[in-house]
């Protein structure tokens, strides 16, 4: 599915000079780092714990359980079209 990821900084400059100025600062990164990494691994887990299908309705319109000529559902039908 996505095997090909590519990540990149747009800001480099800026960001560089960050590093640079907290590097002035301290000589331990790891208390920073953690914060950030803390921070990240815990937004991350709300977001694929979530439960609910989230504020959009569902695919097929109002009926989307209602079975069409084809013997599926209205939903099964949109996703298919959407999927393709």
């Amino acid at each position: 599915m996505a095997d090909n990821f590519e990540m990149y900084i747009e800001n480099i400059d800026a960001f560089n000079r960050g590093l640079d100025r907290l590097g002035k600062e301290t000589d331990d990164f790891r208390i920073p780092f953690r914060l950030i990494s803390s921070d990240f691994y815990r937004s991350q887990r709300k977001i694929f714990t979530l439960t609910s299908e989230g504020l959009y309705p569902p695919l097929g319109g109002f009926k989307f359980n209602q079975v069409e000529a084809n013997g599926r559902t209205r939903r099964a039908n949109a996703e298919d079209r959407k999927e393709r």
